[in-house]
């Protein structure tokens, strides 16, 4: 038996797939750094995918670090029909030039850029084909 095509999603990008996902009846896991209102939305979001027919599982991970390597693999694992990466987590510190530290940028650049071409590595190591959807903002 073929295994359900899997998307895997990032940051607040499932609240915006989740209808197009539901409607392909594809598996979804949802990762981030989850808390108080980004947890709600997540589980949120993945109830009413399970309501529809559809698989969901949220994963936490921080993109500030190693976890970021490890995250492929354990989504695989679950879902081993992983075809679409949406990498859509970010970091946003607002703040002039002259009042924005070396860490604030080291932190958004860990998050806003090592993160995706980290998980797209792992992801293009991991499947066959597939495809990556990098979502931007600020």
């Amino acid at each position: 038996m073929t295994a359900r095509p899997a998307a895997l999603v990032t940051g607040g990008a499932l609240r915006l797939v989740t209808g197009t996902v539901v409607v392909q009846g594809d598996s979804v896991a949802a990762s981030g750094e989850m808390t108080g209102e980004e947890a709600t939305d997540a589980s949120g979001a993945a109830e009413a995918i399970r309501q529809a027919g559809g698989a969901c599982e949220c994963f936490t991970c921080d993109f500030h670090g190693d976890d970021v390597e490890a995250l492929i693999p354990r989504v695989v694992e679950r879902f081993p029909g992983l075809a679409l990466l949406v990498n859509s987590a970010s970091a946003y510190a607002p703040g002039e030039l002259r009042e924005t530290s070396r860490e604030t940028l080291e932190e958004q650049f860990s998050v806003n850029l090592f993160a995706p071409f980290l998980l797209g590595k792992r992801f293009s190591l991991a499947v066959e084909a597939g495809a990556i959807v990098n979502i931007v903002d600020s």
